[in-house]
């Protein structure tokens, strides 16, 4: 999933005007996980917002938009009633009122839940503190602006964190648990953005935002 959100930003930064091609690009995470949804959603949100300039309107590009993501929302609908036919549903929006009491609850015990999700998200916490490190260090001796494809995962990556953060703090599963089995996979995301944006900003990439 991580992959075609990576080439989608570079698809855009290489070339404003393939910004149906990003897109495009885009629309495959739906296909293939829950949470290729919210990406999608973030991805291409950040690439029109970042594309809203002059003459660009985004509300004027809806029905592009749309006609790029038809077919997978299609499939994505198709999947999602065939689950409810069989009384498959997502343990977060299988009882709403449940899951908002959960979030708010762990929202106000007194920080404990969110100690306890830094916890989880700590080993990964650790890597992107020594890159960001590494990015300030190595910005102090070569100054140049941030590129759209640095702004885009940058944006990416904060919104999808709070997704996270927000999942974890209404899962109806033990937290403790749920983190330890689960962030290594729902955090590399994260990661492998952090990862790529590091080198490419190591060659310079000289297209600016």
């Amino acid at each position: 999933l991580a992959c075609y959100v990576l080439v989608s930003f570079l698809i855009f930064n290489e070339s404003e005007e393939r910004w149906m091609d990003s897109i495009a690009c885009l629309s495959l995470p739906i296909l293939l996980k829950a949470e290729g949804l919210v990406m999608t959603t973030l991805g291409v949100s950040i690439i029109l917002i970042l594309k809203s300039q002059g003459s660009f309107k985004i509300l004027n590009q809806t029905t592009k938009v749309l006609q790029v993501l038809l077919v997978p929302l299609l499939a994505f609908g198709a999947w999602k009633l065939h689950c409810a036919h069989y009384s498959i549903h997502n343990y977060l929006t299988n009882d709403i009122s449940a899951t908002l009491t959960k979030l708010f609850g762990r929202l106000t015990d007194g920080g404990k839940s969110i100690n306890i999700f830094a916890d989880g998200f700590g080993y990964y916490n650790k890597i992107i503190k020594i890159l960001i490190y590494i990015a300030l260090v190595r910005r102090l001796f070569i100054w140049r602006r941030i590129t759209r494809f640095e702004l885009g995962v940058l944006s990416f990556s904060v919104f999808y964190f709070l997704f996270l953060f927000f999942t974890y703090m209404a899962t109806p599963f033990d937290l403790d648990w749920h983190l330890q089995t689960s962030i290594e996979r729902t955090a590399f995301p994260i990661m492998l953005l952090s990862l790529v944006t590091l080198i490419i900003r190591h060659f310079d990439v000289p297209k600016t935002a």
